[in-house]
């Protein structure tokens, strides 16, 4: 008696193969979905962080920084009153990194890092700028803007090689 279940060595052959190409075909548009995930979570990581300085200024009525610098093992960040030292945090997206020649935050030479800076009202110690961040192997850009002296602030995306 002769069974005619199951499926035969040819037929699972073009199944494995298909499967391959549709594999194929989705793999870089998942790993870019993914860069774009990891670089959008480090952008707001460093925008929760300035929001931070700004809550803690006003609620302690001092002056807070936020402090953010490029290290060997990633993105670093520290949020403090301006007179403590430093507690540096290194964010989990290892892919992430400054983008140096975008990022217009004042760098504080003596701190060896980007610097900004609110006071008891929670207002920008005069300086606005950007902190823009990459992904190494896509270069996929996002930015953090202080755009008003008030200290209003907003992620951005890269349009035409800017980040807005």
């Amino acid at each position: 008696m002769k069974s005619d279940q199951g499926f035969t060595l040819v037929e699972k052959l073009i199944l494995v193969a298909l499967s391959g190409v549709f594999a194929a075909i989705a793999a870089p548009a998942w790993l870019g979905f993914m860069r774009a995930i990891e670089i959008d979570r480090a952008a707001d990581r460093l925008h929760w962080q300035l929001q931070k300085a700004k809550s803690e200024a006003k609620r302690d009525k001092a002056t807070w920084e936020t402090l953010i610098r490029q290290s060997p093992e990633g993105i670093q960040y520290s949020v403090h009153h301006d007179d403590a030292p430093p507690i540096w945090q290194t964010m989990p997206f290892r892919n992430a990194e400054i983008d140096l020649k975008n990022t217009t935050f004042f760098f504080d030479n003596k701190k060896k890092a980007y610097r900004m800076q609110f006071n008891w009202l929670g207002v920008t110690n005069g300086r606005l700028g950007r902190i823009t961040v990459m992904h190494k192997q896509s270069k996929l850009k996002r930015c953090v803007i202080v755009s008003t002296l008030l200290g209003s602030m907003r992620t951005g995306k890269e349009k035409g090689g800017k980040c807005d």
